[in-house]
């Protein structure tokens, strides 16, 4: 069994991921983007050779607005060859078979009945997975647009990049309809994260008693982390978005007005539920206050063409001609 976690970048998937880790049967792994192409669903036998080949020529591209090439399967932290992986692939009639062998090969070295995989891109294929592999469990994490999208500007991201990324992947992880998919809150999670984390382990059948909280190693806490595992819980605190320079506050504020998802715009088959950032902040819950003046909507055009432009050039499969977005007047 799997569970398969994703959501935008910033909302707490790592750590939750860290937490869940600390079951005796389960093994975690680092992001390998193995969730989060659609092109293994759309079409296996003419892509699944470049699981391997990831850095060669043609390697699997994100569908998304993340810049990201291949998928990264560390095996050998896992026990896992190149050889094994490439048996495995070769052998797989479909993406379901090949990861549930690659379940297999990972879980019994390591003595684990489940395995997580945590990559935010995973996000935008959940749907699409939720309805086709089997003993799958999902989570998609969720938090305050502003926040979330000012943890990523303070990490480095360009602000249309941040807050097409959260639009982008909360939008589509929101629009899996199964029973085998939680949403997890990031700010309750902060507050009660290991009675959460019990909580899932049991949904999936897992014994929450054999949770280790007592042992933490150096390596917790990742350099991005507000908050590491051993500091938990915390409570929330609304101040990332505030810390910004103004400038910044206000395009983000903008483009939470302006940015859109095109009704076009699908992945593997499937179309996001939330067109907007605001539609979505209400869907979860999360209060947004009026953005008074004038948006400046031929700025926001020029940015997101001139992102596109680039993207086209690199031959990304988002670009000119398959924009997932657009900018409107509010």
């Amino acid at each position: 069994m799997k569970v398969v976690i994703g959501g935008s970048s910033s909302t707490g998937s790592s750590l939750l991921n860290q937490c869940l880790g600390r079951h005796r049967d389960v093994v975690i792994s680092t992001e390998t983007s193995l969730y989060a192409r659609p092109q293994l669903l759309t079409n296996w036998e003419t892509n699944k050779a470049r699981i391997i080949n990831w850095s060669k020529l043609k390697p699997l591209r994100s569908h998304g607005w993340h810049r990201e090439n291949g998928v990264t399967i560390p095996h050998n932290s896992w026990g896992v060859t190149n050889e094994d992986i490439d048996r495995l692939v070769r052998q797989a009639v479909d993406f379901d078979s090949f990861t549930k062998s690659l379940e297999q090969s990972i879980l019994m070295p390591n003595a684990g009945s489940l395995w997580v995989e945590k990559t935010p891109a995973n996000a935008l294929m959940i749907p699409a997975w939720s309805e086709v592999l089997r003993n799958t469990h999902f989570i998609i994490m969720v938090r305050h647009p502003l926040e979330a999208i000012a943890s990523m500007i303070h990490r480095g991201y360009e602000t249309l990049y941040a807050c097409g990324i959260f639009l982008l992947n909360t939008s589509f992880g929101l629009t899996t309809d199964s029973d085998n998919c939680i949403v997890v809150p990031y700010e309750e999670f902060l507050g009660s994260y290991k009675a959460i984390t019990e909580d899932i382990a049991l949904s999936v059948g897992l014994d929450p008693v054999l949770f280790d909280w007592v042992t933490f190693t150096s390596d917790t806490k990742m350099d991005s982390w507000r908050y590491a595992e051993d500091e938990l819980p915390q409570p929330v605190v609304h101040d990332r978005f505030q810390s910004l320079p103004s400038e910044l506050q206000r395009e983000v504020l903008d483009l939470v007005e302006c940015l859109r998802i095109k009704e076009s715009f699908h992945i593997a088959g499937r179309v996001a539920k939330y067109p907007d950032i605001a539609s979505l902040a209400q869907a979860t819950g999360y209060e947004l206050a009026p953005v008074g003046g004038k948006v400046q909507i031929a700025s926001y055009k020029t940015k997101l063409r001139n992102s596109l432009l680039k993207r086209t050039a690199l031959k990304d499969p988002v670009n000119i001609f398959n924009t997932p977005f657009e900018i409107v007047l509010p």
